[in-house]
């Protein structure tokens, strides 16, 4: 989830670069779209993470 996104980011702008003669600037483009959608995506599952862990802990509070 973390990982995938630059991953693939990098790889589609190496075929972009390659394929098309686009520069090197498409490279570092896919780089930090990468990064940015792997940030969003440790974001969300870090807030549902959380929202979990208080659920539980309100069930053991519950007599």
């Amino acid at each position: 989830m973390v990982v995938t996104p630059p991953v693939l980011c990098c790889f589609g702008a190496v075929w972009l670069r390659n394929r098309f003669g686009w520069g090197n600037g498409a490279v570092i483009a896919g780089i930090l779209l990468g990064m940015a959608v792997a940030a969003c995506a440790l974001r969300d599952f870090l807030r549902f993470t959380e929202r979990k862990a208080r659920e539980s802990e309100g069930k053991e509070k519950m007599p």
